[in-house]
């Protein structure tokens, strides 16, 4: 990742399935790239066995993007938004 001068990655978690996010991080953290994640396809999805201590998609990047164009889960026309816990 950092031999090609990125300084983001962006993973999207597309229509409930889950990214490997453990292994994602891994690699960001060891190549110094920010973490981002897109999880328009997957509100509400939880990590592991899905029980409430396990955390949500959006979880292990430094911010979530989520889009709400017509045909994703959360629709509100041509609009998105960004969550972050900073």
């Amino acid at each position: 990742i950092a031999s090609s001068g990125a300084k983001f990655c962006m993973i999207s978690h597309m229509r409930g399935k889950i990214a490997d996010m453990d292994e994602v991080k891994r690699i960001c953290d060891a190549e110094g790239v920010v973490l981002l994640e897109d999880c328009a396809h997957s509100i509400g999805v939880r990590f592991g066995n899905g029980t409430a201590n396990c955390p949500h998609t959006g979880h292990h990047g430094v911010a979530c993007g989520i889009s709400s164009q017509s045909y994703k889960m959360l629709n509100s026309g041509e609009r998105g938004f960004f969550l972050t816990d900073d």
